[in-house]
């Protein structure tokens, strides 16, 4: 019952220690006041950390009212606010969330409609705020266009995002290569999905994996579904065989490029993984330094046996 979502949620803010709270799917967000009467509750969530609106048809107007109240949650580090509605006027709103509430971990606008537009004032404000993990940005309408404050975002290595959803765009070639150029030296990207961006093709992913040749962060690479083919293997193996930290690759659904080729591109990959293996193993372990208190009671300890043998000469002679 929509009408009871504000109370129930003001309800969970007055219980202590709850820490996750889940409404998907509930669409209160059609009711204008029951958003507002929403807000109410909203605040009362002071340890709340898990916060999951997923599907509550916010449109833009809940996306206002929802990143104001959620960037003074104290305890917040997960918001989930997938398919919303959101059209790119929601973006200065998240902004302004992420900038605000830097105890903010992981933030999912996946299945919105947020476009280029929508893009370039989050990029803006993820320099801001270097707490901001996981970013979910898949199926928003994004094209080559807004690859570029991204491709700026990871140039400037000023960010702290570690696992970027970028599946289920429209971004082509040239988007590609911009990010490739932001990826080519970026420090802090481990993972990147770029699945479903079916005009990639492989001029696409020729343009993209070139990042790999100089990257020396990224672990995984989501490459599912951009209808390549066996023209594109040879430069995507080309730009793979100079990198040593990819470990995971995935590839399905390209079903017109041969099994011999992805055979190959495996081998890359898995032998990335066996060398960090190799490499975890080989690093000495050394044991964890003593605690200050252990530290004192040694000492201590210490002085107490010059002491007594100071004593015990003192009385020998």
């Amino acid at each position: 019952d929509i009408t009871k979502v504000g109370g129930l949620v003001r309800l969970f803010g007055l219980t202590k220690g709850v820490e996750e709270v889940d409404l998907r799917e509930n669409g209160f967000g059609k009711d204008k006041v029951e958003i507002y009467n929403f807000q109410d509750g909203l605040r009362a969530l002071n340890s709340v950390v898990t916060l999951s609106l997923n599907g509550c048809q916010l449109w833009d107007y809940g996306a206002e009212v929802v990143c104001a109240n959620a960037a003074v949650l104290p305890t917040l580090r997960k918001l989930h606010l997938v398919d919303n509605y959101f059209s790119s006027s929601a973006a200065p709103y998240v902004a302004k969330l992420i900038k605000k509430n830097t105890k903010l971990q992981e933030l999912y606008l996946d299945y919105n409609k947020l476009h280029d537009e929508g893009v370039a004032p989050i990029a803006e404000a993820l320099q801001h705020n270097t707490n901001i993990k996981v970013l979910g940005l898949g199926d928003n309408g994004i094209s080559d266009e807004g690859c570029k404050p991204l491709a700026e975002y990871f140039k400037s290595n000023k960010g702290g995002v570690k696992i970027l959803d970028l599946s289920v765009n429209d971004i082509k070639e040239p988007g590609c290569r911009y990010l490739a150029e932001g990826l080519a030296h970026n420090k802090t990207l481990l993972s990147l999905d770029m699945g479903a961006n079916r005009e990639m093709g492989d001029e696409g992913a020729m343009a993209l994996t070139a990042f790999l040749r100089t990257n020396k962060t990224m672990r995984k690479l989501d490459l599912t579904n951009l209808l390549m083919t066996d023209a594109a293997a040879p430069t995507i193996i080309e730009n793979m065989s100079c990198n040593r930290t990819l470990t995971d690759l995935l590839m399905l659904l390209n079903e017109d490029m041969s099994m011999d080729n992805k055979e190959k591109i495996a081998r890359i990959f898995v032998a990335n993984r066996e060398l960090r293996q190799d490499q975890l193993e080989a690093t000495p372990s050394f044991p964890e330094p003593a605690s200050p208190v252990n530290l004192i009671l040694a000492f201590i300890f210490l002085i107490g046996a010059l002491i007594s043998s100071v004593v015990y000469f003192a009385l020998l002679f």
